[in-house]
């Protein structure tokens, strides 16, 4: 269960291909053995450079997803990202 207002440190991203455009994916732990992905919306693709997935990817950076609730009119969960 993801719990509000809490740091989950982002092990992995990727650019990816979808049917409805590319993509950028996050992977993240919420428990040990559990890994988690999100699918970030399609305006955050050119936000990520190259070298910035290669960044997190190789933990040079280490950035932190923190998720803030639901939007009450859309369901869409909010979430934003933080230098750790």
């Amino acid at each position: 269960m993801i719990l509000y207002d809490r740091k989950y440190p982002i092990t992995h991203a990727e650019r990816i291909a979808t049917k409805f455009g590319p993509a950028i994916v996050l992977a993240f732990r919420d428990t040990p053995d559990r890994i988690l992905k999100l699918f970030m919306l399609k305006r955050f693709y050119s936000a990520f450079s190259d070298e910035d997935l290669e960044d997190i990817n190789s933990a040079k950076v280490v950035l932190n997803l923190v998720y803030e609730g639901q939007c009450v009119k859309t369901h869409a969960f909010k979430v934003t990202i933080e230098n750790q």
